[in-house]
């Protein structure tokens, strides 16, 4: 690659000079092709390994044989040349000159575009003429003496268009036209960029007569103009002397109050002024049925709207009507206000855009008839906006206002790129229960506060993921919420609710502000909240005694003589009476529940909390009222996991073989059909008829071994008349102390001893 200093643009730009050849560099040639007009754009020919750049005017690539062009992209730059081996056409353009155009330099009557059909379109001194239409028609110049011209003929035309030939903008002053085949009015349009900006209208008539727009501020800043109106005749315009000036564009006062009154606009009354102007550099446009231009009236006098001059739009609306407002070189604004004057509907849609992105908008807006419409005091968010449009529901033909003056506009707010920012300490948590907690929450601004809660450790949110209310990966959360916060202090404290009770949670938060477009936080604020652990859980137990084990259940031969104070003092156990014995209990029993992290450490001190209750018949124990589980208050505990300890007055104490879970609130475990629910298996149980297992008799003194001592216990007790009480030979619950008690159960178990650790 390599560059060099290029010739003056003005070899190629639009001198209209003929040159045979120039010279870049070895093999590098720029040539005029010999079939370019004068009067055309010219084109020419570059033959080299190199492609250049000429500034604002348009390249053209067209395929020569032989060639090695190719789909290359050409690069260009006005002072530099770069290598890509290339052959090329240059099709100079060129912008119209300032002041008065008049068409000199060719031959009377030469065809700038032959006889035929149209449409037709023709290059001449920079200016581009087109015609549309049916039928047939030409472009010409003539030279005659005294005017030089452009003829444009149609047999029946609709539109005649002149434009600069590079699109450059102008300030058009006057035009001299001569009309024939045709008679009357006409529109004269203005354009830029394709979209009109100015409207006015001529008369035509068969001498040459000026049309002089000097005053007309809206035909600054054009590239293009326009004639209409001709209702399809034949028709024949002469143009000529078209007084341009340098482009002024309008700016529009951002970064000031300012209101567009049309006071100084030089209207008369009822003049059609188009279907958009620009007045104080806003461009006011109005169109039926959303899209279709249509055309203003001025209003002016005293009957119109707020003032001497405004719009008028009366019956010449449809259904869904639009104004349009914008500034003219796109800069922010406040919308503020605006005025009406005999609305024909009640109520509009208010909607604002800034860089073609709607960012507001407010439906049902109520109309003020013969008044003010007070659009930022009503409404948030029409700050830092470059247009709106006013939208009217189906009006039945008619225009959704007869008048509109006064359109107040503000500075722009300058537009907040900043997310909130939590305050005073949070999000933070308080309030902790067992199910939930308070989520206290502060931000710096008002907005929207968004919150989710995920288990412990789970994958960190993003933050579109916690506003969705979402967990990490759009998967679920916990539970969720949000809330908008608007006044003073933009704070909210959340309830949460629905957790686990002893269970550890991430909580993630993440606030955006009310903006248009809002700003949201990059990331997520996670809080750490830990729900209290449960002072007291259910106990749903099923446990057999082998005493009592009839083969199927439990036998109730002692049921009336069980006293209504539970017997039990065990590590550290007191209190608990029945108001009376419920049919079908068996016996006394003391559930006591220990936390550890393991069963060997579940020693007497792990104890969270003991209950006495009654054992059924079906072995499952229950409270004092033989149908309630049993509920047993903790104290020091910290989660909701627990050793299951079962005790009875003569029969070895068992535990559980692992923490049963009691996150639902209730600890559920069978010591009957699995020895392995049980801690130490067979060794801590006995078997029994039906593949059962039980709490093994025979420890008389409750000391937790089966040995001499509890022998020496039913030898004082045997034949004694029964009495219960808490050191009993009566294993097998009959109300007798014999013999039996001690072969079938005394006797078996000696030697065995509880299993439950104790210290």
């Amino acid at each position: 690659m390599w560059k060099t200093t290029f010739l003056s643009l003005s070899l190629l730009c639009i001198s209209y000079q003929l040159f045979s050849q120039v010279r870049l560099k070895n093999e590098d040639v720029i040539s005029r092709q010999p079939n370019s007009d004068i009067d055309q754009p010219a084109h020419y020919e570059y033959t080299g390994q190199t492609a250049m750049n000429i500034g604002k005017n348009r390249l053209s690539r067209v395929p020569i044989a032989g060639s090695r062009m190719g789909n290359e992209t050409l690069l260009f730059s006005s002072d530099t040349m770069e290598s890509n081996g290339s052959v090329m056409m240059i099709a100079a353009t060129c912008a119209p000159s300032v002041g008065v155009n008049t068409f000199p330099g060719l031959a009377p009557s030469t065809s700038l575009d032959p006889y035929g059909a149209l449409p037709k379109s023709a290059t001449h001194d920079c200016w581009d003429f087109s015609i549309t239409g049916t039928g047939n028609g030409s472009i010409t110049h003539v030279g005659n003496v005294p005017e030089t011209r452009v003829v444009m003929f149609s047999e029946q035309t609709n539109t005649i268009t002149i434009k600069s030939n590079d699109g450059s903008e102008f300030d058009l002053n006057s035009y001299v036209s001569q009309w024939f085949n045709f008679s009357g009015n006409y529109t004269v349009t203005g354009y830029r960029d394709g979209t009109t900006v100015a409207t006015g209208t001529g008369n035509a008539s068969t001498s040459y007569t000026t049309t002089d727009l000097s005053g007309n501020n809206d035909f600054n800043n054009i590239d293009e103009f326009r004639f209409t109106g001709f209702g399809g005749s034949n028709t024949t315009l002469n143009i000529d002397a078209i007084t341009i000036a340098t482009a002024t564009p309008e700016a529009t006062p951002c970064g000031t109050n300012f209101t567009v009154d049309f006071e100084s606009e030089s209207w008369t009354n009822n003049q059609n002024i188009g279907s958009s102007i620009s007045s104080k550099g806003m461009v006011l446009s109005y169109f039926s049925s959303g899209s279709t231009p249509k055309t203003m009236l001025a209003t002016v006098g005293t009957s119109g709207p707020q003032g001497n001059v405004g719009l008028a739009v009366n019956n010449v609306g449809g259904n869904g009507d639009t104004f349009e407002i914008k500034s003219f070189d796109g800069c922010d604004f406040d919308f503020k206000s605006f005025y009406t004057y005999t609305n024909f509907v009640s109520t509009i849609t208010i909607t604002g855009y800034r860089d073609n992105s709607q960012v507001v908008q407010s439906a049902n807006f109520a109309l003020q008839p013969n008044g003010t419409n007070n659009v930022s005091s009503v409404l948030a968010g029409f700050q830092n906006v470059d247009r709106v449009v006013l939208s009217s529901p189906n009006s039945g033909g008619f225009g959704f206002f007869n008048g509109f003056d006064d359109l107040s506009i503000g500075p722009a707010v300058a537009s907040d790129a900043t997310p909130p920012v939590f305050e005073s300490s949070t999000p933070s948590s308080s309030s902790i229960t067992q199910t939930g907690f308070t989520l206290a929450t502060d931000i710096d601004e008002a907005g929207t506060i968004y919150y989710v809660v995920v288990p412990d450790g789970a994958g960190i949110p993003t933050a579109a993921n916690v506003k969705a209310g979402q967990a990490s990966g759009g998967g679920s959360a916990v539970t969720s919420g949000n809330a908008s916060v608007s006044s003073a202090g933009f704070s909210n404290n959340f309830t949460v609710t629905g957790l686990s009770a002893a269970t550890s949670y991430d909580v993630y938060v993440v606030a955006e502000d009310d903006e248009g477009t809002p700003n949201l936080q990059a990331s997520a604020t996670r809080i750490d909240a830990t729900t209290l652990a449960p002072n007291s859980l259910m106990v749903a137990a099923t446990v057999f005694l082998e005493g009592a084990y009839n083969g199927t259940s439990m036998n109730t031969t002692i049921n009336g003589s069980i006293p209504t104070t539970q017997p039990y003092s065990i590590n550290g156990h007191s209190g608990g009476s029945a108001g009376s014995i419920p049919a079908g209990a068996v016996d006394w029993v003391l559930v006591e529940l220990r936390e550890a992290g393991s069963a060997a450490a579940a020693l007497n001190a792990t104890k969270k909390g003991s209950t006495a209750g009654f054992l059924m018949s079906d072995g499952t124990i229950k409270a004092t009222d033989g149908t309630s589980n049993l509920t047993v208050s903790l104290s020091g505990n910290s989660g909701t996991d627990y050793f299951v300890v079962i005790y009875h007055r003569n029969h070895l104490p068992i535990m559980s073989a692992s923490a049963v879970a009691g996150s639902s609130g209730t600890l559920a475990i069978d010591f009957t059909g699995n020895s392995a629910n049980t801690h130490q298996t067979t060794t801590a149980l006995v078997s029994i008829a039906g593949g059962k297992f039980a709490m093994p008799a025979g420890d008389a003194d409750g000391d937790g071994d089966v040995d001499a001592t509890d022998l020496a216990t039913w030898q004082g007790q045997n034949g004694v008349v029964f009495s219960y009480n808490s050191t009993n030979g009566d294993f097998n619950l009959d109300g007798e102390i014999n013999a039996v008690d001690r072969n079938d159960f005394q006797q078996k178990n000696t030697s065995k001893t509880r299993q439950v650790p104790t210290t």
